[in-house]
């Protein structure tokens, strides 16, 4: 009982943590892009590209693989805190040499010593995620939730007083140097593990290549996310990207706030019940049922007002993300129901699933960069957001033949309630076309408009699956006692 209940503590301030940091991560994008124009956030957010994918490579992947390994000794973690070091400040030094060459591949003008400053936060990266990974073993997601909330609240700060100073994009760079920076000083000020004096060789090389598979998957999946950031810069300028960007960030933040905490915590608890695929399948229906009640709703209401939305929070000058931000959150109300199945992949010893459905998606994905490129702004987008979806299907079917959940129970716990949001997204659509006229305010019209459709939802869900409410709760409190 009392395991069970520091288990519900850790989701607790697991939440916390990311809810926190996500919210005043976007309250402080929110501030910025009031104070900046489209072009200074496409500027930086080419920066920002450049140094993420190099903070995949400084990690190696070694942070899942800490966390999820059972027996494990401080000993056995100073070999790949080496590699990891050596690699993100190699990295770091290769970038600055050649940034000048990786800007003009970008083509951006004007943001090569942007880059050069930015990269070598690469190894404050890696000594953040090896402190975290012990953190999250020891399921102490309250130091973590402290931390993340103060480094963000500091490294806002810096970035909004930079573009106050009238620095512009250099305001978002150093907001981002500074966040990486303050919680690298906050955890190995009383960090849970110091390397050791000894080295263990044996357990280098399963943790090294468990490691890479994740880092090869993460690997895949920026290419498979981020490669329309390029496309878009590359064809239609940086004011694009920034568009792009402020789009995207509600979707990527609505993502990150309902998904990664239970990613997190069920890489934890499904790995404690490794190979026993009977309770694997008991836990596997409550949580899609969970979420397809609770965050799908939750996306395709925020696809319904995204015209409203993006004007209100960012400003007139970024109407024209709408057309991002919709067809994002109706692929997220999709991805948030099958999250939990690269948790559930590694829990069975199968982490290279999530590799090759990657790589499908990467090859559905890519012909639509290629060939797209003369298109529309929005017309991109979608289609760029519809490939995504195409290992859908595949992920569910591995799901059904590994832990033997019958496929017809997984559509019964989806399908009827994105059908009910699909309704009260097209009644929105053409309730718009009535308002507008007559509601200039967009904030206002927003609210009427999601008033509307979360109404028809919850009339839906009491006419039609009022019985699934109560399934869901009744699971929710066998996990929680």
């Amino acid at each position: 009982m009392t395991q069970s209940r520091g288990a519900i503590s850790g989701l607790y301030w697991a939440l916390a943590q990311n809810w926190s940091s996500r919210v005043i991560t976007l309250a402080i994008f929110v501030i910025l892009a009031r104070l900046l124009s489209p072009d200074d956030f496409g500027k930086a957010a080419a920066v920002i590209l450049v140094v993420n994918l190099l903070m995949i490579f400084s990690e190696l992947g070694y942070s899942d693989a800490i966390v999820q390994r059972r027996d494990l000794t401080p000993a056995d973690v100073t070999l790949p805190f080496v590699a990891a070091m050596t690699v993100s400040v190699l990295g770091g030094t290769l970038c600055y040499i050649f940034s000048d060459d990786i800007t003009a591949q970008l083509r951006v003008e004007g943001v090569s010593d942007y880059l050069r400053v930015a990269c070598f936060v690469c190894p404050f990266v890696t000594l953040s995620v090896f402190q975290e990974a012990h953190y999250k073993r020891g399921m102490n997601y309250r130091a973590l939730a402290i931390r993340t909330m103060f480094a963000t609240c500091v490294s806002g700060c810096v970035g909004i007083a930079t573009v106050l100073a009238g620095f512009g994009a250099q305001g978002v760079i150093l907001q981002q140097i500074t966040v990486s920076v303050v919680s690298a000083a906050w955890l190995w000020w009383r960090p849970v593990w110091k390397p050791p004096g000894t080295m263990e060789t044996r357990s280098f090389v399963p943790i090294t290549l468990f490691g890479l598979a994740i880092a090869g998957n993460k690997i895949l999946d920026f290419v498979i996310v981020r490669s329309i950031d390029i496309v878009i810069l590359s064809v239609h300028g940086p004011a694009a990207l920034g568009l792009y960007t402020a789009g995207a960030r509600i979707y990527f933040t609505a993502l990150q706030v309902l998904t990664g905490p239970i990613i997190d915590f069920a890489l934890v608890a499904a790995s404690r019940m490794e190979g026993d695929t009977s309770r694997l399948g008991r836990s596997y229906l409550p949580g899609v049922r969970a979420s397809a009640l609770i965050a799908s709703p939750l996306f395709i209401g925020a696809a319904a007002i995204a015209p409203e939305v993006t004007v209100a929070v960012f400003g007139p000058k970024w109407a024209a993300s709408a057309t991002v931000m919709m067809p994002m959150m109706l692929m997220g109300a999709i991805q948030c129901i099958q999250s939990p199945n690269t948790s559930y992949f590694s829990a069975l010893g199968k982490p290279e699933y999530v590799i090759y459905l990657n790589a499908i998606k990467m090859l559905a994905v890519y012909p639509v960069l290629i060939f797209t490129g003369g298109y529309s702004f929005d017309v991109i987008i979608a289609l760029f957001c519809l490939a995504q979806l195409v290992t859908t299907p595949l992920s569910y079917a591995l799901i059904v033949k590994m832990i033997k959940v019958p496929a017809g129970a997984i559509v019964n716990s989806i399908l009827p309630p994105l059908v009910i949001c699909l309704t009260g997204l097209i009644c929105v659509h053409y309730l718009r076309y009535e308002l507008s006229p007559h509601i200039e305010n967009a904030a206002l019209r927003g609210i009427i408009l999601a008033a509307v459709f979360y109404g028809i939802f919850a009339v839906g869900v009491l006419v039609f699956i009022r019985g699934r409410i109560m399934e869901v709760m009744r699971a929710m409190r066998v996990h929680g006692n």
